[in-house]
């Protein structure tokens, strides 16, 4: 395969990857929404529709590595930005697009970042919501608490 099939073959992977990146961005501002909303269901709902992304997203870039070897070996470099040295067409394309992952998988770390605190916030109040009704029935079972009946010890006599 010559370097500009691979480099446009690169591209073509590097197109399905962004369209499943901005959709990964889509859904974590939606995991962010339903943190704040605590709704359950659609947060499981969420976190699988992302781990089907992720998985997809694994592929295209085990596809990617192993052509990008490829071309490394055909050309005769070791690094990307050795590549930018070659007269290759639609490596200026290639190299924009993996800057534009680049630049949401950014975006998404830092949302990601801000709802795993939010999670670590639910998940500290829920605890200390449990500890509150662990308190309470505490406090209501000493007052249905059965006291033994004993006979009064005190005794009353006149001189």
């Amino acid at each position: 395969m010559k370097a500009e099939e691979t480099v446009d073959y690169l591209f073509r992977i590097s197109q399905g990857k962004l369209k499943l990146v901005k959709d990964l961005l889509v859904l974590t501002k939606q995991q962010g929404e339903v943190l704040e909303a605590e709704e359950v269901k659609r947060l499981e709902a969420l976190l699988s529709k992302k781990q089907e992304l992720m998985d997809k997203i694994d592929l295209l870039d085990r596809e990617f590595v192993e052509k990008y070897g490829l071309l490394k070996e055909a050309l005769g470099i070791e690094d990307f930005k050795d590549l930018q040295h070659q007269k290759v067409h639609g490596l200026k394309d290639l190299q924009q697009r993996i800057q534009e992952i680049v630049t949401i998988m950014k975006e998404i770390q830092d949302i990601n970042n801000i709802n795993t605190s939010k999670m670590k916030e639910s998940i500290s109040q829920t605890k200390d919501k449990f500890k509150s009704m662990k308190t309470g029935k505490k406090a209501v079972a000493s007052y249905t608490r059965q006291y033994k009946r004993s006979p009064s010890i005190y005794i009353d006599k006149k001189k």
